[in-house]
C-alpha cells in the first residue's frame, strides 16, 4: 500500500461529511478513530465505510487503496508514533534516524529498511497534519456567533433610528411602525404610539435615561456627529429637570 497523504485523507471525509445533517457527529467520529488507530496498533485500519465511499464516488482518486485506510507497519508502530507526535505538537518533519549496520547486512535489505521508515515516516507526519486539519474544523464548527443581548427599550430604539436622521413625520406612522415590527419584533401599535412623542414640545422619549442609553450605543460605535446632537439634548434635558 502507498502512503495516504492529508489531501486524499481530506478528499475522503469531505464526502463523507458533505452528506451529513450533523457535521460535528462526524468530525468528532473520524477524531476517535485516529485516536483508536494510535492506541491499538491499527486495529482499525480497515473500515468497511471507507471501503465502500471509494468505491461510490468516481471522483475519488483511483489510486486510493480500496482496503487500508492508511499505510504502516505493525512491527514498528512505536516509530510510527513518534514522528505522529513530533509533528502534531511541534509541527517539526523529524528526521530519519541514524542506524549502524553490521556486515552480516546486505546493502539491499538496508535500503529496504530505510525505505519502510521512509513510509513510516511520510504516512505518520501525513496523518499528523490531517488530525490538525479535523482539530481546526472542529473549532471552526462549534464556533457560533453570540447573540448580543439587546439592552435599548422600544423607546430608546426608535431615538436611535431618530438620531439616525429617519423622521416619521415624513411617513405614515402606521405603516412605519409596522416595518419596525418587522425589524424588531415590538408589535406595530406601540411604536405608531411612540412615533409622535419624538416631536412633541415635551420630548417625552427624551428622557436623561433614554438619552444615556442612546448615547453610550453611538459612543461605542465612534458615531460622532450623533453622539454631539445626542450629547445637546442629554445637557438641555439635565438643565430643564
Amino acid at each position: 500500500m502507498k502512503v495516504r497523504n492529508v489531501q486524499e485523507l481530506q478528499d475522503i471525509f469531505n464526502t463523507s461529511l458533505s452528506k451529513a445533517k450533523n457535521k460535528e457527529i462526524i468530525i468528532e467520529n473520524e477524531l476517535k478513530q485516529i485516536d483508536v488507530f494510535l492506541h491499538t496498533q491499527g486495529s482499525n485500519n480497515y473500515r468497511k465505510e471507507i471501503i465502500n465511499l471509494i468505491a461510490e464516488h468516481d471522483n475519488l482518486n483511483p489510486n486510493f487503496d480500496r482496503i487500508n485506510w492508511l499505510y504502516f507497519t505493525k512491527g514498528d508502530f512505536d516509530t510510527f508514533h513518534r514522528y505522529y507526535d513530533d509533528y502534531l505538537i511541534q509541527e517539526i518533519e523529524s528526521p530519519l534516524p541514524v542506524y549502524e549496520f553490521n556486515n552480516e547486512i546486505s546493502q539491499e535489505e538496508i535500503n529496504g529498511f530505510f525505505e519502510e521508515i521512509k513510509r513510516i515516516r511520510k504516512q505518520a507526519i501525513e496523518l499528523a497534519k490531517y488530525t490538525i486539519w479535523l482539530k481546526a474544523l472542529k473549532s471552526t464548527n462549534n464556533s457560533k456567533p453570540q447573540k448580543k443581548n439587546n439592552t435599548l427599550s422600544q423607546k430608546q430604539k426608535l431615538l436611535a433610528l431618530h438620531y439616525l436622521g429617519l423622521d416619521f413625520r415624513k411617513q405614515d406612522y402606521i405603516k412605519s411602525a409596522k416595518v419596525l415590527q418587522e425589524i424588531y419584533g415590538h408589535h406595530f401599535e406601540d411604536s405608531r404610539k411612540l412615533m409622535p412623542m419624538l416631536y412633541d414640545t415635551n420630548n417625552s422619549l427624551k428622557t436623561s435615561d433614554n438619552l444615556r442609553s442612546v448615547l453610550n450605543l453611538f459612543k461605542s460605535i465612534g458615531f460622532t456627529d450623533a453622539v454631539e446632537d445626542i450629547q445637546k439634548d442629554l445637557d438641555n434635558c439635565t438643565n430643564n429637570s
